[in-house]
């Protein structure tokens, strides 16, 4: 008897919530169309000179960005740009300041010396 009180209250208390959490929207939604068209360059990055490492996964950026780079990047495979006239700048210091070097075609680009990048159209 006491087995079936508990049970019945448990399917009520369920019952209850299982709408609510049903009609949650999820927390990480698709991205909206407007969102995806959103990318100006499709990158990849290395931990060698050469690209021939495996790298980080396939990353989107947007022009006008100015990206510090981490000690351990090396080069920069540029997968995709938007735009024929979209071009990366890679500078000798970490704000995209000095010693611009245009990056203007897709492929394997050597960071040696370079803090930072720019993404520019």
């Amino acid at each position: 008897m006491m087995f079936n009180n508990l049970s019945i209250t448990a399917i009520a208390m369920l019952s209850l919530l299982l709408p609510g959490a049903i009609a949650q929207p999820e927390a990480h939604s698709e991205p909206r169309s407007e969102q995806l068209a959103s990318w100006d360059f499709k990158l990849k990055w290395h931990e060698t000179t050469s690209c021939n490492d495996k790298g980080g996964n396939e990353r989107q950026y947007s022009r006008g960005q100015c990206l510090g780079l981490h000690a351990d990047t090396r080069a920069v495979e540029i997968i995709d740009r938007r735009e024929s006239n979209c071009y990366l700048a890679s500078y000798s210091d970490g704000n995209c300041q000095s010693d611009e070097r245009i990056l203007g075609n897709n492929g394997c680009w050597n960071l040696k010396k370079k803090w930072s990048v720019a993404f520019k159209c």
